[in-house]
């Protein structure tokens, strides 16, 4: 058998780091056939009770074991400009994810003085933590025009907003004209990247900046980088940010789908550097319960990966603006669902199920036509399978290696092509 060189072994058992299946949320739960964060008309003065309670952006806090949400509200006592009603961000926390506890003095961030930016309400919360602060990018609506403004927090209750509002304004192209706003901010090593809408004034489509600093923004050329779906699609009319959240290696966007307005169902769109999107070919994922439920209409939500599971909450509609809770396992994609089209990039997925017994499918994409070897080692460097060996066309491609002779154990699987390597671990359980 031919042997791998010492150093090669030495990276592969040193450097490599166990992954799980490249696998996509496509399937969801609805977990509680209530809100889990609802409305309340009781009495006006009580901090729990909203006219509004919607589009959450949720962390898990390891350190205290806590959800915490910071969602839009609409209090009983709410003003409303030049025919708008004031919306504020306020705060939650929770030891399940389900049963939630709002903050006493909520609301947290609130409308900014009048003709300024977010002078009419603020919006779409979306929260992360840097290692030393929270950071919440949300939208300013100033009675016309939306835009991104940038609020930090040591402790997610007490938040200042940032001198350089917004952090993200409209255009310059004509697709983004009265909005550029719902921003999902995601860091790529030291770098950020924000996914957001753009509004012309009837359609949305949804566009890419970067900031190496999470507060100077440069938009992407490539922009808008998602649009909606030829004449006749579930998506036809705009595409908004959703959800997103980044597990394994690979981004994941649940984004929002109109056929036309106030008509929204959900969609799932991956990637697997954040600046590529593919969309899935079995979209819609997530659509509104039947007419009379809660959530006979559904937008905005947060969605975080956490034992095993995708958790989703989402913004419901049946009278009044409601947050729901949702859960998704893995499912593997097959390879035609991968994406639309010819893969941008060389990747090799994760093998799956991992571990397997006896059976494991191994997949890669190839953006072009390529000469491509996929070999099987042991941990003594030995290969033990050559499940590839020849030219492959541009596309997706699976391959099935069946380890019925072999013990049990690890093994790493490699990759090469004319411009691309990349080697993989997985364990066979019997």
């Amino acid at each position: 058998m031919a042997m791998l060189s010492a150093r090669l072994l030495s990276l592969l058992v040193f450097v490599l780091v166990i992954s799980i299946t490249v696998q996509s949320q496509t399937v969801w739960e609805r977990q509680s056939p209530d809100p889990v964060l609802t409305t309340w008309s009781g009495i006006s003065s009580d901090p729990s009770g909203y006219l509004s309670a919607f589009i959450p952006s949720v962390l898990f806090d390891s350190t205290t074991n806590l959800y915490k949400m910071w969602f839009v509200s609409r209090s009983f006592s709410a003003a409303c400009y030049f025919g708008f009603s004031e919306y504020d961000i306020s705060y939650a926390v929770s030891s399940n994810g389900v049963d939630w506890f709002p903050f006493s003095k909520n609301p947290v961030l609130s409308t900014g003085t009048p003709g300024s930016f977010d002078g009419v309400n603020v919006t779409d919360p979306f929260v992360i933590h840097d290692g030393t602060q929270y950071l919440m990018y949300y939208t300013g609506f100033n009675g016309s025009t939306y835009r991104t403004g940038l609020a930090t927090s040591l402790d997610g209750i007490m938040w200042t907003k940032s001198s350089n509002n917004p952090v993200l304004d409209v255009g310059p192209g004509s697709w983004e004209t009265v909005g550029s706003n719902a921003p999902k901010v995601f860091k790529v090593g030291s770098n950020f990247n924000m996914l957001y809408a753009g509004f012309d004034g009837t359609h949305y489509k949804i566009g890419l900046a970067t900031s190496s600093d999470g507060i100077t923004w440069t938009k992407s050329s490539q922009n808008p980088i998602l649009s909606p779906g030829p004449s006749g699609t579930w998506d036809e009319h705009s595409v908004i940010t959703g959800a997103l959240t980044e597990h394994d290696g690979t981004y994941y966007l649940m984004y929002i789908g109109q056929i036309m307005p106030a008509t929204e169902s959900v969609g799932l769109a991956t990637s697997p550097d954040g600046m590529v999107w593919s969309k899935y070919s079995g979209n819609p994922v997530f659509v509104p319960a039947a007419p009379g439920n809660w959530d006979n209409r559904i937008l905005y939500g947060s969605m975080i990966f956490k034992d095993s599971l995708f958790h989703y909450w989402y913004s419901g509609y049946g009278g009044s603006w409601q947050t729901g809770y949702a859960t998704s396992a893995f499912n593997p994609l097959s390879v035609g669902d991968r994406g639309e089209g010819t893969p941008m990039l060389f990747k090799l997925f994760q093998s799956y199920p991992n571990p397997f017994n006896p059976s494991a499918t191994i997949e890669f994409q190839l953006p072009k036509a390529q000469t491509v070897t996929v070999l099987v080692f042991n941990t003594l460097g030995e290969e033990v399978s050559r499940l590839v060996d020849g030219k492959r066309e541009a596309g997706f491609h699976s391959i099935e290696f069946n380890a019925q002779s072999l013990p049990s154990g690890v093994y790493f699987y490699q990759f090469r092509s004319e411009e691309f390597a990349d080697t993989k671990k997985m364990t066979l359980l019997k």
